[in-house]
């Protein structure tokens, strides 16, 4: 009987330092058709943790997550994208905020996924960028997970997937110091 206390109160442990913090709810992550990798899905909604941009921490951001970096913009398929995560120095094992905004493009766009990595996502968790605000349904925001080690080369990629299921790939240096 100790050793299950003692083995579910590890688990609530683990599962609560892996989240976002104040989180209201959280879906756990699930698999990425036909990738093999892991998907990391939370709520953002309102009264959630994540406030509107806080123009006074210089360079925008969300409060408590600090200032971001912009990383550019390229194209993923007919989309353009630009992507910016925080300025923060990366953390292997850790994890860094990311935004991105996903413009133009013919159809519907189906999900918006990021990692950190190397383009094929070995050793990566692909996480699901949300919408943060309906009125802007281009801008999404995402937490990624850093992977240990970071892989040489790696970079902040965004996948948008269409409406038919065609995944559209751009990457991102991450500028790191």
């Amino acid at each position: 009987m100790t050793r299950f206390c003692l083995t579910a109160i590890g688990l609530t442990v683990s599962m609560i330092l892996a989240g976002c913090q104040n989180e209201k709810t959280k879906t756990p992550p699930a698999k990425t058709p036909n990738s093999g990798q892991e998907e990391h899905n939370h709520s953002h909604d309102e009264g959630g943790d994540h406030d509107d941009h806080d123009d006074a921490q210089g360079g925008g951001g969300h409060a408590g997550e600090g200032p971001l970096m912009e990383l550019g913009s390229t194209t993923a398929g007919s989309w353009k994208v630009s992507a910016s995560r925080s300025e923060a120095a990366l953390t292997p094992g850790g994890e860094t905020v990311a935004e991105c905004e996903v413009t133009g493009g013919s159809g519907t766009i189906a999900a918006v996924r990021c990692w950190i990595g190397t383009k094929d996502a070995k050793g990566s968790i692909k996480a699901l960028a949300e919408i943060e605000n309906a009125t802007d349904p281009a801008h999404r925001h995402v937490h990624v997970e850093v992977p240990k080690p970071i892989a040489a080369g790696s970079q902040l990629w965004i996948e948008v997937e269409d409406g038919s299921g065609k995944k559209h790939l751009a990457g991102f240096d991450l500028k790191q110091k």
